[in-house]
């Protein structure tokens, strides 16, 4: 596996990537946008974070994306989960903000909550999403 920053030639892989783990990981979730604005909302919105892209024989299984010391997106193919896919994002993550991460999480996703404790978050406030109306939860990470 590879990490990489991410560069514009990714932008379809990565949202196919985002649309189809999203579709299969949080069946709860009436989807409201089409690929296309998926599409449009990582190529006009996403990229202005920093992103990286996870690789294996040159397909994208993962990818990352952050600003400041939060985690906007990490998504991981489901083939590829339970790999070191994650967490070597995570890595990633915690080398460009040593001291503090932050990121949301849905409440239901038990394996992203199980996976966040286990790399040292807590959970600091449980609210709803703006944009899903689903229950989530707020984690952050200090170095200790």
């Amino acid at each position: 596996m590879h990490i990489r920053t991410y560069e514009t030639e990714d932008l379809h892989e990565t949202v196919t990537l985002w649309w189809e783990t999203r579709r299969s990981v949080f069946p709860y979730i009436q989807e409201k946008y089409t690929f296309e604005e998926y599409t449009s909302h990582f190529r006009d919105v996403a990229v202005k974070n920093q992103v990286w892209i996870a690789q294996l024989d040159n397909k994208i299984i993962g990818f990352m994306a952050m600003r400041d010391n939060c985690i906007q997106h990490l998504y991981v193919s489901c083939n590829c989960q339970r790999q070191g896919v994650g967490k070597a994002l995570l890595e990633i993550a915690k080398q460009h903000s040593p001291t503090q991460l932050s990121l949301y999480t849905f409440q239901k996703n038990i394996p992203a909550r199980t996976f966040y404790e286990k790399h040292g978050f807590k959970a600091v406030k449980f609210g709803l999403s703006p944009d899903e109306g689903e229950p989530d939860i707020y984690y952050e990470w200090h170095k200790t």
